[in-house]
């Protein structure tokens, strides 16, 4: 009930705000809830992060069962925390690798419960453009519980609202939910395969460059 009035809410505020939303691949979510379907159809959501907004734009457009990982650090926020619990948000450490390693046995235990969730595996964002390299906690979770990774995209976000900015500028959102991708293996090759698979869909779909392959580069050259 919660989710579905967050849902509302925030669609209305996009609606007011006049940003244009456009979704596309909606039926490649499961229909029915996820207590009604076989464990290995319950699924995971994972989008590229490129502003402040993609949350709120998840929760518009996505169905209300998704819940939603986030960073630990809001859990103590004075505005953000409790409403994030209240809506069933996991709190997961994104920098710290030991606590990393925590988090991905408490998410495989939301995951184990059948609940629908979402997670954003670049773990930060920034005013540059490009997809930066995916954490592999969710991945990891995938394989273990044999749920199927669900690909988002969310184009056009980063000009919509800019990191250090807080003004909105106008522009079109296209939000495209692509096709499940799942692994009958469930050990550490099946996580990477499951992250390069989820990481080649989004930056296909995203129209901006990978961040990954020019920082290697970088290197080599200041290693020249």
């Amino acid at each position: 009930m919660r989710r579905r009035a967050a849902r509302r809410g925030h669609a209305a505020a996009l609606a007011l705000s006049g940003v244009q939303v456009r979704v596309e691949g909606l039926e490649h979510l499961p229909e029915r809830p996820p207590d009604a379907l076989p464990h290995t159809s319950a699924v995971l959501v994972v989008a590229n992060h490129a502003s402040y907004v993609d949350s709120i734009l998840l929760t518009a457009v996505l169905p209300p069962r998704f819940g939603y990982a986030a960073m630990r650090e809001l859990a103590g926020a004075a505005l953000l925390g409790a409403p994030l619990r209240r809506l069933g948000a996991v709190f997961v450490e994104r920098g710290d690798a030991a606590g990393g390693v925590e988090d991905t046995a408490v998410l495989e235990a939301h995951a184990a419960r059948r609940r629908t969730a979402g997670d954003l595996p670049e773990g930060t964002f920034r005013r540059a453009p490009g997809l930066l390299p995916f954490k592999l906690g969710a991945f990891v979770v995938a394989a273990h519980t044999g749920r199927r990774i669900i690909p988002v995209t969310l184009a056009g976000t980063r000009s919509l609202l800019r990191d250090g900015e807080w003004l909105p500028r106008r522009c079109e959102i296209v939000i495209t939910v692509g096709a499940p991708i799942v692994s009958a293996e469930h050990d550490w090759d099946a996580a990477l395969a499951l992250r390069a698979a989820a990481r080649s869909a989004i930056l296909a779909s995203v129209a901006e460059p990978d961040a990954e392959i020019a920082r290697h580069a970088a290197g080599t050259l200041a290693g020249v």
